[in-house]
């Protein structure tokens, strides 16, 4: 069992790496939208961006959290 100090270590490490992971993401969303990339010509340099903004971290660490839950 976890103690409540890892629960909020684990949420400021998800906050500390998600928001810019998200901000990368919703940028790339709009100039998707926007035409100002192409989906098939930068769709590789966008997963680098995301992967690169800690996204194994957390996908991990939401992986971990999960399956401590079963």
């Amino acid at each position: 069992s976890r103690g409540l100090g890892d629960v909020y270590k684990r949420q400021e490490m998800l906050n500390l790496w998600g928001t810019p992971m998200t901000d990368t993401v919703n940028a790339w969303t709009c100039k998707f939208a926007m035409n100002q990339a192409d989906i098939n010509n930068d769709w590789d340099t966008y997963v680098a961006e995301v992967e690169a903004q800690n996204m194994q971290n957390i996908v991990d660490m939401y992986n971990d959290t999960y399956n401590a839950s079963k």
